[in-house]
C-alpha cells in the first residue's frame, strides 16, 4: 500500500543520470537503454517533495515522470501525469472519442 512506482523517460544519453537520481530519491530502479526508460520502486513510498524534485530533474533533461502507483495522498499532492502529457491525451481522446463514452468516469477520474 505504501509503495511508489514511477516511470521516467529521457533521452538514452541521460539514462545513467536518471538511474542515479531515482536511487538518490530512495528508489530501487532499473533502466532500458534502447528507450531511455527508467522504472523506480520505493517500497516505503516517496514524499511529495522528493517526487517533485525528481520530476523537475527529469524534465530538465527533456524527459517526463509518471506515477504508476502511489498512495492516494501522494497522488492528490503530486499530479501523476505531466502537464504536457495530460494535454496530449485529452486532445487524442477528443479526436478518437469525442463523446467521451469509453471508460467514462474511470480513466483519469478526479485528476
Amino acid at each position: 500500500e505504501d509503495a511508489t512506482v514511477v516511470r521516467m523517460g529521457a533521452p538514452p544519453t541521460a539514462l545513467a543520470e536518471m538511474l542515479e537520481a531515482a536511487r538518490a530519491a530512495g528508489c530501487l530502479s532499473w533502466g532500458y537503454l534502447g528507450t531511455g526508460t527508467v522504472l523506480g520502486h520505493a517500497a516505503a513510498g516517496l514524499e511529495a517533495g522528493a517526487l517533485t524534485a525528481l520530476r523537475a530533474r527529469v524534465e530538465e533533461r527533456g524527459g517526463f515522470l509518471q506515477i504508476e502507483a502511489g498512495s492516494a495522498e501522494l497522488r492528490r499532492r503530486v499530479d501523476p501525469f505531466s502537464l504536457g502529457e495530460r494535454e496530449l491525451i485529452e486532445r487524442l481522446r477528443d479526436q478518437l472519442d469525442p463523446r467521451h463514452t469509453i471508460n467514462r468516469g474511470r480513466w483519469m477520474a478526479g485528476l
